[in-house]
């Protein structure tokens, strides 16, 4: 029997969050290309962590709220780190950080030795494995495990030594970055070679060292600071040098010949943190690159040790964030855009100003509730915020400045893009104006870019500009029609030369083998994300059998709620998207499932969940109980087969001891599945 609907909303608000997450988590790692202000992301996150310690029992394991960066790109060789690159808690006052050092201190049963601080800097990390004193590996972040190989261009940053002093072997963790001045100039280049501007520092330097070309990111402004030695305990061991505090680790990548942020400092006590923290508040503006907060990590090594690691967020560190920067300026106009939902958004057009080290002339402002809720007005001083975000916005309005010709702002009852009638969606966050009509131009528009992006087919080379102008020139109307491109169509393409195009034509002719689960990310089906669709993907194995498709049938799956098992059939019920599928399939397209559950083994077509901190990763423990024939399940039930518990297992076991479900310990669950 489901439970009343009303009990179910909060388990779907938390679905809802962990897939909206996981969608910016690839925008900002993956693609450079943020749409949130650290600010609002950050409540996301908080949101969700609040709804998992409320109902832990609905909380995924694979939760964005314990993961670290995105997942590696396919366009360059994956590198396992030696060691995780852990990613660290935050606070956003005072308070908070005080509240933060009576929790390490009560840890620790002792007042705490001493802090070492830097500046959280804006840029990419990485991490560099030295051999004998030479860089052998260079990558980036990635998921915390496993990053991408981009040794060839971190060797073309300046500031990265390719050979050091001490003749160790060092793994080195620091970040990538581009100066303001750098930004500007490479921004003024790209203009004048009509290319996309790159929207802050941050974008820029990820940009710059996720390049095929080497000698392109050498003609970056890049630089480089260090700041852990990630494999101290190996070196102090063989050199006999004393690396037991932070300070003492930085001490020797100096002598060793890295570059070291020259606002790093030593303190004892947590006055002294808070001054460090106002100091940099208020120089930050002065700064030539972007920084968006302070580290603080306790200095002693004794003392991380003893607090260790919960998930992948160190006890001994935290991140303490400066409130977003805002400047005033003027709303000038405001636009109404069609998203690729039908989802009708005003966008507004500010007077330029410059923010967070670029200069911004657009603002989101969400929706009918959201403004007002602010009073925001055309005509309007209004103080901006930006973070980090493509897209800025309005943080208030400043009344005292209304001259009383300011107008209000007036939503369409109809599509600015088709003229079709809006409809009206009330949802958690405010009304929605939704756009019915299946033919509307800009949802067209939308919907193939994104079927070409990153994370559905993945058409290396049509970008945004690329698939608006092939609709433009009537070449592209369905998804479909990529697939049958001719040469002679793509040399209309503006910027279109030999290579360029023959390029394009393998991207697509590759496209036509995805994997299903991409292929119905693809599709654009409202509320499916890319775990809904690897779920559907699973459990229909061919889009043919998703054309028969029942919203009650879709109710059994653990990822699908009332609401989006609605969305699923009604959109494989309609008759043009059958249609626009079955044209796939006349085009060559084939998508193929290989369904990561093993058909054998010694847990095959077992329900396994995992619970609490594991002493091996929790990819690996997934990887292998899949590999032994497991179906990994994101909670508990009484169709749970096994439990698998580590350190601090929370209610889950309480509730698996609850409803019979069979534990185990990761000992008798490594025993289990064999070597």
């Amino acid at each position: 029997m489901k439970a009343p609907k009303h009990e179910n909303a909060p388990r779907a608000r938390m679905g809802a969050l962990a897939e909206e997450i996981r969608r910016h988590n690839r925008l900002y790692h993956e693609q450079d290309a943020p749409v949130l202000t650290d600010a609002e992301y950050d409540a996301l996150v908080d949101e969700l962590r609040g709804l998992e310690a409320k109902h832990p029992e609905w909380a995924q394991d694979d939760s964005p709220t314990k993961a670290v960066g995105g997942a590696p790109s396919q366009t360059f060789a994956p590198v396992r780190h030696p060691h995780p690159m852990y990613s660290l808690d935050k606070v956003q006052s005072e308070e908070e950080f005080r509240e933060w050092i009576e929790r390490r201190e009560k840890d620790l049963g002792r007042p705490l030795s001493g802090f070492a601080l830097m500046l959280k800097l804006d840029g990419l990390a990485v991490e560099l494995v030295y051999e004998a004193g030479a860089l052998r590996v260079a990558a980036t972040r990635g998921d915390g495990e496993t990053g991408e190989d981009v040794t060839a261009n971190l060797k073309r940053v300046k500031t990265v030594p390719t050979r050091l002093k001490n003749a160790q072997r060092l793994v080195v963790r620091g970040e990538a970055l581009m100066t303001l001045e750098g930004l500007e100039a490479l921004n003024a280049s790209r203009e004048r070679a009509e290319e996309p501007l790159f929207a802050n520092c941050r974008n820029a330097a990820a940009g710059s060292i996720r390049q095929l070309d080497p000698s392109v990111t050498a003609s970056r402004p890049l630089l480089f600071f260090a700041y852990q030695l990630a494999n101290a305990g190996e070196v102090a061991e063989k050199t006999g040098r004393d690396l037991s505090t932070h300070e003492s680790q930085l001490d020797y990548l100096r002598e060793a010949g890295f570059y070291l942020n020259p606002w790093n400092r030593r303190v004892e006590s947590a006055e002294e943190v808070v001054a460090y923290y106002r100091e940099c508040e208020a120089g930050r503006s002065d700064l030539p690159y972007e920084i968006d907060g302070i580290v603080v990590k306790l200095d002693a090594v004794s003392e991380q040790e003893f607090l260790g690691v919960v998930g992948r967020r160190p006890r001994w560190a935290v991140a303490w964030k400066f409130p977003p920067q805002a400047e005033s300026t003027v709303l000038e106009e405001v636009h109404f855009q069609v998203g690729r939902t039908g989802a009708v958004t005003p966008v507004g057009v500010l007077k330029p100003v410059r923010l967070s080290g670029a200069m911004v002339s657009r603002v989101t402002l969400h929706n009918e509730s959201e403004i007002e809720r602010k009073d925001i007005r055309i005509g309007d001083t209004v103080r901006v915020i930006r973070s980090g975000d493509v897209i800025p916005k309005v943080l208030s309005v400043d009344a005292g400045k209304r001259t009383g010709r300011e107008k209000p702002i007036r939503f369409p009852t109809e599509c600015p893009s088709c003229g079709a009638p809006l409809a009206r969606d009330r949802g958690e966050e405010g009304v929605i104006l939704r756009c019915p009509e299946a033919r509307c131009p800009a949802k067209t528009v939308e919907s193939l870019i994104h079927f070409t992006s990153k994370s559905a087919m993945d058409i290396d080379g049509l970008g945004q500009e690329q698939v608006r102008e092939l609709v433009e020139k009537g070449l592209v109307r369905a998804p479909a029609d990529f697939f049958s491109l001719k040469p002679e169509q793509l040399n209309e393409l503006e910027r279109m030369g030999e290579k360029r195009r023959e390029n394009l034509l393998a991207a697509i002719a590759a496209a036509k083998d995805r994997s299903l689960d991409r292929l119905i990310f693809a599709l654009g089906i409202r509320s499916v994300g890319e775990k809904t669709a690897r779920a559907l993907a699973r459990k229909y194995g061919a889009i043919e059998a998703l054309l028969e498709v029942k919203a009650a049938e879709l109710l059994d799956l653990d990822e699908m709620g009332e609401t989006v098992s609605g969305h699923v059939a009604a959109w494989f019920a309609d008759r043009e998207n059958r249609a626009r599928v079955r044209a796939l399939l006349d085009a060559g397209v084939r998508p193929t499932w290989k369904d990561p559950v093993a058909a054998g083994g010694p847990l095959a077509g077992k329900k396994v969940l995992f619970t609490g901190t594991l002493a091996m990763p929790r990819r690996l423990a997934k990887e292998k109980a899949e590999a032994a024939g497991a179906e990994l399940v994101s909670s508990i039930s009484a169709h749970t087969d096994y439990l698998v518990v580590g350190e601090d297992p929370g209610s889950k076991l309480k509730k698996a001891k609850a409803l019979g479900v069979a534990v185990l310990t990761e000992a008798e669950f490594v025993a289990l599945i064999g070597p």
